[in-house]
């Protein structure tokens, strides 16, 4: 069976991942029970629609436990990472605890992507601080905004009916 035709990004993504795992991906993240592979992922098919899905994450996989900590992207020429407070939080919001590797080796790793987005020409774009968590509205003030507009329509009614 013929291997699909791949489009050109889609071919510049695959050997980006290739370059990222020679130059980035060792040595992988330690942690207390093991090491994190570090990987740049590929696209899911022989196209990236044009480049609207040449978004490549930048990801740390420990058996069933994946972390996301950036992306590449081939179109703008950018990589962004999460600085690790950031990384921190986000975890710890999603896991309840704190991050399982630390911080120096978190550091190493974003000082191996700097020289690797600096030989292939790509800004580097640093995220310190999480987006912050937005409140789910309150049920008892939800009422308030319909019901002032239902009242202002009667009221401009009854207005328009006494100048008649």
């Amino acid at each position: 069976m013929p291997q699909p035709l791949f489009t050109e990004l889609a071919t510049h993504a695959i050997e980006l991942a290739k370059l990222f795992a020679l130059f980035v991906a060792n040595p992988p993240i330690p942690t207390a029970g093991g090491v994190f592979a570090v990987e740049l992922m590929t696209p899911h098919g022989p196209s990236t629609g044009g480049g609207a899905q040449a978004r490549q994450h930048i990801r740390f996989v420990h058996g069933d436990l994946t972390i996301v900590v950036g992306s590449l992207d081939q179109v703008a020429a950018v990589i962004e990472l999460r600085g690790y407070d950031h990384l921190a939080e986000l975890f710890a919001r999603r896991w309840q605890r704190d991050l399982p590797f630390a911080r120096a080796a978190y550091e190493a790793f974003v000082l191996r992507v700097r020289a690797f987005g600096r030989s292939q020409q790509y800004a580097i774009i640093i995220k310190e601080v999480a987006p912050p968590v937005e409140p789910l509205a309150s049920p008892r003030g939800r009422w308030l905004l319909p019901v002032a507009s239902v009242l202002a329509l009667i009221a401009a009614a009854v207005v328009a009916v006494a100048q008649y």
